[in-house]
């Protein structure tokens, strides 16, 4: 029950720029903040209730949301729903930078979830890739700030529903192609393979 429900919740805030689209021409920008605020306290309840450091690590999105939500509420612009992928945004480009200042980076402990001891020339690659993502998030959420004051309700949707994820993946795809690039050069040139 708790994975359907997490699934659900995920896929609802995955498609939150479509749903807001089609929202917005049926109900008013308030009752909206509400239920989205609700579907996020419903989530949050069900982690925290079974897993406290996940609950922990949603603190910073449900601030996200919470901004989103109050803003929308005091006064009453649908405009305030479109800064929510900015917001997600500012928090992914916190978390990271966060760990480049606090080792270890967050791609080497995404990297150690699957492997627990890296070698040594896997760490400043790790820190790179890092640094490559805060770079994204700044760069996405740059952009999602301009469709939200700057672009129609349909390019918003389009960039922050589609074209948004489509980047996100691009740089998945293509950091794992320098990576597989990276490991076969370090094997070859030292004898050892490199897996971060």
């Amino acid at each position: 029950m708790r994975i359907l429900l997490n699934l659900i919740l995920g896929g609802v805030l995955v498609a939150y720029p479509f749903l807001i689209y089609w929202g917005l021409t049926q109900f008013e920008p308030r009752f909206l903040a509400l239920i989205l605020a609700g579907l996020f306290l419903i989530r949050g309840l069900v982690m925290g209730s079974l897993d406290k450091a996940h609950f922990k690590t949603l603190l910073p999105l449900a601030a996200a949301v919470l901004t989103t939500v109050v803003l929308v509420l005091v006064f009453g612009k649908s405009e305030y729903l479109f800064l929510n992928p900015v917001f997600m945004n500012l928090v992914f480009l916190g978390t990271f930078a966060y760990t480049l200042k606090k080792p270890p980076p967050m791609i080497e402990r995404f990297a150690r979830m699957r492997q627990a001891e890296l070698p040594p020339e896997a760490i400043p690659y790790c820190r790179k890739v890092t640094w490559v993502w805060c770079g994204f998030f700044i760069f996405n959420g740059s952009i999602a700030f301009w469709t939200a004051f700057f672009a129609s309700p349909k390019i918003w949707t389009l960039y922050n529903g589609f074209i948004s994820y489509v980047l996100m993946g691009l740089l998945f795809a293509g950091e794992w192609v320098v990576r597989q690039w990276h490991m076969r050069h370090h094997a070859a040139k030292h004898g050892k393979e490199l897996a971060p």
